[in-house]
């Protein structure tokens, strides 16, 4: 029985090494949840803090060009006329539309956060970098491991 007591040993501290690993990573998971599920709202506040800035200085920029054109209609005695409520309903449908490209956009990016995924446009540089790094450091660590595994191995 002297001969197995090493192997024993050996057995039940790799045991206990992958018990604590195991429980270490969904600790890792649920902190790296967490963090994630907080950016996520951070950014979705962002952007739609900055969808909301867009659309009032959209609709002021509206207000000040509808002005600007009944002032010169009026300088030029076509106060009311079809040409110029044709100018001004066309300036309405203008920022409507870059409203409604504003809001598609918005959208976009907001179920793309949603599902967990970077915007489609939107992926930057860095960000590729971190994962690619991010996916490095996980081959080193494994090899790491398969290393360890091995040379524990050999000592036996």
């Amino acid at each position: 029985m002297t001969g197995m007591e090493p192997a024993v040993v050996a057995a039940i501290t790799s045991a206990a090494s992958t018990g604590l690993s195991v429980v270490q990573s969904r600790q890792q998971t649920k902190s790296q949840s967490r963090t994630m599920a907080e950016q996520a709202r951070v950014k979705l506040e962002s952007i739609e803090k900055q969808r909301e800035i867009s659309r009032r200085q959209a609709r002021d920029q509206l207000r000040r060009d509808v002005a600007t054109q009944r002032a010169r209609f009026g300088a030029s005695g076509f106060s009311s006329s079809r040409s110029a409520d044709a100018i001004l309903a066309n300036l309405q449908r203008e920022t409507e539309r870059r409203l409604a490209d504003q809001d598609w956009f918005y959208g976009r990016d907001r179920t793309a956060i949603d599902d967990g995924r970077p915007s489609p446009a939107r992926s930057s540089l860095l960000e590729i970098g971190q994962r690619v790094i991010s996916g490095a450091a996980g081959i080193s660590n494994q090899l790491s491991r398969a290393d360890t595994t091995t040379a524990r191995r050999a000592r036996k």
